[in-house]
């Protein structure tokens, strides 16, 4: 299990004990986190780090410069992998600037204008939270893309993920059948729908014994997820024997909402379904959402199915054109299949 450790350094100790408190409390569900927050560079330096676990990932957040931060930051690093650090600039101190910049890895900092690691001070506790969830979302799905080497008994024992994307007229009736057939099997299926409600086909109406995917996504939007093994009381019992995730409050929930929101919805679900045996599947149904959007969530799947049509016309190219500059994008992780027979035989249909 990867650990994680946030340092908050400023000249600032109540600004840094109230910033402390705050992430705690968001992370207050966490076993995975340390949090400390310093004042000087001898607290820096001697913050209770067990450099001996292998695992540790080392996040740290320098605010206000202190003296010899970047020293502290220098001697963390030695001793951890630095998943992210955001530290000031002195030079724009001098000339009166007060911008944070944001370096990853073990790369020497310097000026990075993007407007996505840019912080201007002081920072709102939102923004830091999204840049430090950023990152560990970023380092997990890294992990879920290239995956350590495991013995065939070992991924054996996991449950699946699956992705079925429609690029066509069809309304997925093969998934269906699909899912039918695992059902019949005697596996556990969960199956989420990410489209417009107008197009789920394979969900029954939603009943009112617990929430909802527009709940789950306000969850991840205000930085207060469920864990992932409660992530069922989203789900209901479909006729057909499946546990489907109950439909957004509106239509278009799904497709509107900001794509980093679906993925971290997929990384929640994905560390569910893997922490169940090789008997448990996640199909992930979509279709009118982007290629982008498309390519980011099938990277944390184990296989991808394509529905594409087989026409002549414009949008038939256009789809075919689209989807292989996505697939060109995906880690060796995705298996890919452009055939339902194919796909049922590597998973034994």
């Amino acid at each position: 299990m990867k650990l994680y450790t946030i340092i908050i350094a400023s000249n600032d100790h109540n600004y840094n004990v109230i910033l402390a408190d705050r992430l705690r409390r968001y992370y207050q569900h966490s076993t995975r986190l340390e949090i400390f927050a310093v004042s000087s560079e001898l607290e820096a330096m001697n913050s209770n780090f067990d450099s001996s676990q292998p695992q540790r990932r080392a996040l740290l957040f320098l605010g206000t410069a202190i003296d010899g931060c970047t020293r502290s930051c220098g001697n963390c690093r030695s001793n951890h992998h630095c998943l992210a650090c955001f530290y000031l600039n002195r030079a724009d101190i001098d000339m009166g600037s007060s911008f944070y910049y944001f370096c990853s890895g073990n790369q020497k900092p310097d000026r990075i204008t993007d407007d996505n690691t840019l912080i201007k001070w002081p920072a709102t506790v939102s923004h830091i939270l999204n840049l430090l969830q950023a990152n560990i979302d970023s380092e997990q799905a890294s992990s879920a893309e290239k995956p350590e080497m495991l013995s065939e008994q070992q991924m054996s024992n996991e449950g699946t993920m699956c992705m079925h994307l429609l690029l066509s007229d069809n309304v997925g009736r093969s998934l269906q059948d699909l899912m039918r057939a695992q059902i019949r099997q005697g596996k556990k299926v969960y199956y989420l729908a990410i489209m417009p409600s107008w197009n789920m086909h394979l969900c029954c109406t939603p009943d009112s014994t617990g929430p909802d995917l527009s709940s789950l996504l306000l969850a991840i939007h205000q930085h207060c997820p469920p864990e992932a093994e409660k992530i069922g009381i989203f789900t209901q019992l479909h006729p057909d024997g499946y546990f489907q995730f109950r439909p957004p409050a509106r239509g278009d929930d799904l497709i509107s909402c900001e794509p980093e929101h679906l993925r971290k919805l997929l990384l929640l679900i994905r560390q569910k379904v893997k922490c169940d045996d090789q008997d448990t599947y996640c199909w992930v149904d979509c279709r009118d959402i982007s290629i982008q959007t498309a390519g980011r969530l099938a990277a944390l799947c184990d296989h991808l199915l394509l529905d594409l049509s087989t026409g002549e016309d414009f949008a038939a190219a256009s789809a075919r054109r689209e989807a292989g500059l996505m697939l060109a994008s995906l880690p060796n992780s995705c298996n890919i299949y452009e055939s339902r027979q194919q796909l049922a035989e590597r998973l034994k249909i």
